[in-house]
């Protein structure tokens, strides 16, 4: 494999694998926008996490949403063979004006995505539709 991240650890096999796969096997098109970030804790090697989008902007509504294709293909490239049951869960309980922006891998390990146009009083109710298990207060 083509070394693109030289990061020690499972969390950097993990993230170089995403690279690799992004760079060479091209089922990944709509994945406009990859990034890395380093998570550095004192004296220990950084962790990193890789960051998916379809090229819209983090602020302001987006010009077109992507479609489940689109998100499935962005899963399917940061954990390949996971099922974007998540995702489409996430898509289908969001109130109108708000999108998600990106998709990470944080670590290596686990699937986060970005939600962006709620207003404050949106955002409690949303993640107890997706069953948060935090407060209700």
């Amino acid at each position: 494999m083509d070394p693109l991240v030289d990061v020690a650890g499972a969390a950097g096999t993990a993230v170089a694998d995403v690279a690799h796969r992004w760079r060479t096997e091209g089922a990944a098109k709509p994945a406009r926008m990859l990034w890395l970030e380093l998570d550095l804790h004192a004296g220990d090697i950084p962790v990193p996490s890789i960051f998916v989008a379809p090229g819209n902007p983090p602020r302001g509504a987006p010009a077109s949403l992507p479609d489940d294709d689109e998100w499935r293909a962005i899963v399917n490239l940061l954990r390949p063979g996971v099922p974007a049951r998540a995702v489409e869960r996430l898509l289908g309980v969001l109130p109108r004006g708000a999108w998600v922006g990106y998709i990470g891998s944080m670590r290596g390990r686990e699937l986060r995505a970005t939600v962006s146009g709620l207003n404050p009083d949106e955002v409690r109710p949303l993640l107890h539709r997706l069953a948060w298990p935090g407060g209700r207060e």
